[in-house]
């Protein structure tokens, strides 16, 4: 999956002759998302709000574009018991992650 950013408007003007100036392709383009290394996009103050940038540390990588749990462990995710675990990743009720 791509992540895209783009305004809800986009402008049908044609730029102007002032290059100094936001044009109307500078408004309509894709825009640029800039991540620091080893973080996900995501949110993790409580309500709704900006989306955050959320380390990746403890028992997960990331390389490559993949998020690999690492270790072991039994973390108690939803108050269910761990039954599974597979690679650092623990599954409840016998599910596979």
């Amino acid at each position: 999956m791509t992540v895209s950013l783009k305004h809800a408007f986009a402008s049908a003007k044609a730029d102007g002759a002032d290059s100094t100036l936001v044009q109307p392709s500078n408004w309509n383009a894709e825009h640029t998302l800039q991540l620091a290394t080893n973080r996900l996009l995501g949110r993790t103050t409580a309500g709704t709000g900006v989306v955050e940038e959320i380390s990746v540390a403890g028992s997960l990588t990331l390389a490559g574009g993949v998020l690999t749990g690492t270790g072991g462990g039994s973390p108690n995710l939803d108050g269910g018991t761990p039954t599974s675990n597979y690679g650092g990743i623990t599954a409840i009720d016998g599910g596979t992650p």
